[in-house]
């Protein structure tokens, strides 16, 4: 019996990208406030010490968001020119962006929590992306992610804009790994280091090259590059979980980090052919495009709302509620705020771009 064909519309979509995306948020979610929020009280003083051990490897999400990332980005790029390429990343993040600083910037302030205070000073420079190298803290700690993916979209944008970078990008892609293998275990310079995103240029690379795998260029450059980057990818996140756990005193298991950054990358990589029902597609759509506002909304926003409900409603409780509230918040931001930031800026600054089409691989 043959395969019915998959609509034209359908047949540009990688539905499982949707699924990794929001699954991925909801780990990130779960760590900021089963673990990180309240370990140290630095956050939140809630904290629940069982949720905790469970919740404690739920950044591992973030390294998903970075392969999904560079798989996306090399799709995007293909065959597309710097300007317009720029122009689409820009329209994707950045209003979006400036919304999430502003509302979170003004819960903070009508929280009145010291601990999570901003200046207007402070609200200005995150508006500029990258606050830390402008000397101010971020308004959300989840920023410094959105400053990583801003600077691979202008690596990518200056590749596509330069010809000879886009003929050879294989021996631009190996270059860029061999280089952070080299700063991260010889050189260790913090420039360098932020100049490369070293600690997670393997995330990207392997992103690109999984893209590349999916549309069926099984080269061997292609597949070693692959397994290498996700060599070195791995290699960073054990070096990090040490900097990231012993400070605050919490045992960790390189083990159970090397399952949880491998599996779901190999999941995602076996499943990307997969196909669902029309109407699933459909739902993993709509999940799939509320995965960016709930990320930049949940974590700060989230440990007001948790720290204001634990005393009625307990700890447990009170978190399961503002996973709710903030799935229900990045939904009316994603059907409600996003289309229309893209529609006031596609037609007042620059009218002759169509607006990109909303897809889980572009």
């Amino acid at each position: 019996m043959k395969a019915r064909p998959v609509p034209e519309a359908r047949a540009h979509r990688v539905p499982v990208l949707d699924l990794a995306r929001f699954l991925a948020a909801v780990a990130v979610v779960a760590y900021h406030y089963g673990f990180q929020g309240g370990v140290a009280g630095e956050f939140m003083d809630t904290y629940v010490p069982g949720l905790g051990a469970v919740t404690q490897y739920g950044y591992l999400g973030v390294d998903v968001f970075f392969v999904i990332s560079g798989f996306v980005i090399a799709w995007s790029a293909e065959g597309q020119r710097a300007g317009r390429f720029a122009w689409s990343r820009w329209l994707r993040v950045y209003p979006t962006f400036v919304f999430c600083v502003l509302l979170t910037s003004a819960v903070v302030t009508l929280a009145g929590d010291a601990r999570l205070a901003v200046t207007g000073r402070q609200v200005l420079v995150n508006l500029l992306i990258d606050a830390r190298h402008l000397g101010q803290p971020f308004v959300d700690g989840v920023y410094w992610t959105i400053v990583y993916e801003v600077q691979f979209y202008a690596m990518v944008a200056i590749g596509l804009a330069v010809p000879w970078l886009r003929r050879h990008a294989t021996a631009c892609l190996t270059l860029w790994l061999l280089l952070s293998v080299l700063n991260a275990f010889v050189l260790h310079k913090s420039a360098l280091a932020h100049l490369l995103i070293s600690n997670f240029s393997g995330l990207f690379i392997a992103g690109m090259m999984l893209y590349r795998l999916h549309r069926g260029r099984f080269s061997a450059a292609n597949i070693a590059l692959f397994v290498a980057a996700l060599g070195f990818a791995l290699a960073m996140e054990l070096q990090m979980a040490d900097v990231r756990f012993v400070p605050l005193h919490t045992a960790w298991s390189p083990w159970i980090v090397g399952v949880l950054f491998l599996v779901p990358v190999a999941l995602l990589s076996l499943a990307l052919r997969r196909r669902f029902a029309p109407a699933t597609e459909r739902a993993l759509q709509r999940i799939g495009a509320l995965t960016y506002p709930l990320y930049l909304l949940h974590a700060t926003i989230g440990y007001v709302l948790i720290d204001r409900l634990a005393p009625r409603l307990g700890a447990v409780a009170a978190i399961a509620l503002t996973v709710l509230a903030m799935l229900a918040l990045a939904a009316w931001v994603a059907a409600s705020v996003e289309p229309r930031l893209k529609a006031f800026f596609v037609a007042r600054v620059k009218p002759a771009t169509p607006a990109p089409t909303a897809t889980a691989a572009r």
